[in-house]
């Protein structure tokens, strides 16, 4: 018999690697970095509010992230919620694109988004004094 040969036994080789584990486990605390559930779906809602919004107000990428200050990739990267949009850039989006910050939570794009005539109301009416803008709502509230 003839003695063998590593290339004849390599076959025969046992992986003696460790068995692979998960980055983290599934009850234990959350590493940083790794967002929840939760904050990847407010991530995305608050992404397709900007996009479809700022589509309403038919204004490019481009332009909107010249008025920020900010880079066409981050504005886009905001967009697709790959990373969440710092709040001051929230009402900065708020008021180049034409919806109310505080209306985001609970609402799809389409009833945020505001018209021309809308957003003249609301200018018109936030420059009303209160006790005009009091007798205005009394007449409009049913």
């Amino acid at each position: 018999m003839r003695p063998a040969r590593t290339s004849d036994v390599a076959f025969l080789r046992i992986d003696r690697s460790p068995p692979s584990r998960p980055r983290f486990a599934a009850n234990g605390p959350r590493p940083r970095g790794i967002p929840s559930a939760t904050e990847l779906s407010e991530r995305q809602m608050v992404a397709g509010i900007i996009r479809e919004a700022r589509l309403r107000a038919g204004l490019p990428q481009a332009e909107i992230a010249h008025l920020l200050g900010a880079s066409q990739t981050a504005l886009s990267s905001w967009e697709r919620g790959d990373e969440p949009v710092p709040f001051a850039r929230r009402a900065q989006l708020a008021g180049l694109c034409g919806f109310d910050l505080s209306l985001i939570a609970g609402l799809d794009a389409e009833s945020i988004a505001l018209t021309d005539d809308e957003r003249s109301l609301l200018t018109v009416f936030r420059h009303l004094p209160a006790t005009d803008r009091r007798a205005l709502l009394e007449l409009v509230r049913p």
